[in-house]
């Protein structure tokens, strides 16, 4: 019988500090994992540039390489929304119980396997299962990265990273629709494919790079659950009796919900069916998508500031009509986009549609934000997100079958038609609102 004899081992320590030095000594140094704000950094413009690599194509993508209809694009849509609202609770248990890094990892993993998916087998049914993982994949990535940056660096930290991250994603959002535009000219499935392997390629980044030193699990009472979900609605439908102005305005969430996903879904199938794309000399006609996200983006950042000087928004009434006057333009541009067969004339709707739209998100924040009493924000403001997925679920099969059975043009106006519905509200709101201050006062 023989023994093996086991001959003792140097400390792990001790070895690594040797192999430090005798680095440094070589003219190695030892280079530190990059710090906590530098990856977060990279992983909000990574991600931005390579999201804008597919969504600046996906819907042509799906309607000529798939050959899919109106119909099918918004029942994807759909599905994806709902994959978003189902798994939203369950996938937020792995950030906070076992580790927002893995959260973070899982979710732009599956985002990459899923888009590779759909650029290497373009069909329905590829694509159902795909929109199926990347909406899982969203709810992973949903929340874990903000809560990750400020469990690493602190609240105070963190919030001016925020701050940087959103210009840092502004940036390398146009850079992704150029390159994405690019790349479609050589070939269509190219970004999606190359968005695909760029997520996996970050995952292994991540995997290597990214540190979780901060991470403290959170307490059970604290975390969402399907039992906190319900119980944050019925909270929320009884609170909303103490203010009967709430009701009108998250009514108008829900119609604006319901608009957006038409929309979104559409009006890249209408410029490529309904209306003549001028030529660009040897540039493919898909490069026009490219340079309606970038126009949409520069007259976004002139609107928003135009808002910002000009509209008072502190003030309950010049707030509302504020954002009457921007749903009454939306609604109306989105009429003439989808009515017009002139191109330049739809060119100029669709950039005040992006505009506008992106221009009423901190308006419509502000406006809730003025109506809801501050012990009790929080809750109104979780039942308008699960409001506001609930109208773009609900939508996608309507609009969808408008689309497919009549036309693409008379799915885009009902979207827009659902708009002028806002606007009765808002006459609503307006008469109550001054009514209601004067008895609070």
């Amino acid at each position: 019988m023989l023994i093996q004899v086991e001959t003792p081992q140097p400390h792990a320590a001790v070895l690594a500090v040797c192999k430090g030095k005798l680095m440094s000594t070589i003219g190695y140094p030892r280079r530190p994992r990059p710090d906590a704000p530098l990856i977060y950094l990279i992983l909000e413009g990574a991600t931005s540039l390579v999201f804008q690599l597919m969504l600046t194509i996906y819907v042509v993508f799906y309607a000529t390489a798939a050959a899919l209809d109106p119909l099918q694009i918004m029942l994807l849509g759909t599905v994806f929304e709902a994959t978003i609202f189902l798994f939203e609770v369950p996938t937020g248990i792995v950030a906070d119980v076992y580790s927002r890094r893995l959260s973070i990892i899982i979710g732009v993993g599956l985002i990459g396997v899923s888009w590779l998916l759909i650029g290497l087998l373009p069909s329905f049914v590829t694509i159902l299962i795909s929109e199926i993982m990347s909406g899982i994949g969203a709810t992973f990535m949903s929340g874990a990265t903000e809560a990750w940056i400020t469990d690493e660096i602190g609240a105070e930290r963190a919030n001016k990273a925020f701050v940087r991250a959103a210009q840092v994603r502004t940036i390398c959002g146009m850079f992704g629709i150029v390159l994405s535009v690019l790349l479609a000219s050589i070939h269509l499935s190219a970004p999606v494919i190359t968005a695909g392997i760029s997520l996996i390629g970050l995952t292994i980044f991540l995997l290597i790079a990214m540190p979780e030193n901060g991470f403290r699990r959170t307490p059970q009472t604290e975390r969402s659950t399907w039992h906190t979900l319900a119980d944050t609605f019925r909270e929320g439908l009884r609170l909303i009796k103490l203010s009967p102005v709430l009701i009108p305005i998250l009514a108008i969430t829900a119609l604006f919900a319901f608009h957006t996903e038409g929309f979104d879904h559409l009006w890249q199938i209408h410029f490529l069916d309904n209306l003549t794309l001028p030529s660009l000399g040897t540039f493919d006609p898909i490069v026009w998508f490219g340079i309606l996200g970038i126009g949409a983006n520069l007259l976004s950042l002139v609107l928003n500031e135009i808002v910002r000087r000009r509209v008072n928004l502190n003030d309950h009434e010049k707030t509302a009509r504020a954002l009457r006057l921007v749903y009454g333009v939306l609604m109306v541009s989105i009429l003439v986009f989808a009515l017009t067969t002139n191109f330049t004339l739809a060119f100029a709707a669709y950039l005040l549609i992006a505009a506008l739209r992106n221009v009423s998100e901190p308006i419509n924040a502000a406006w809730f934000n003025q109506n809801v009493d501050s012990r009790i924000r929080a809750t109104l403001f979780s039942m308008r997100g699960q409001i506001n997925s609930l109208g773009e679920i609900i939508a996608g099969p309507p609009i969808g079958a408008i689309g497919k059975f009549f036309s693409v043009r008379a799915a885009l106006a009902a979207s827009g038609a659902v708009l002028s519905l806002t606007l009765l509200l808002f006459a609503f709101v307006l008469r109550r609102q001054p009514a209601l201050q004067a008895v609070e006062e």
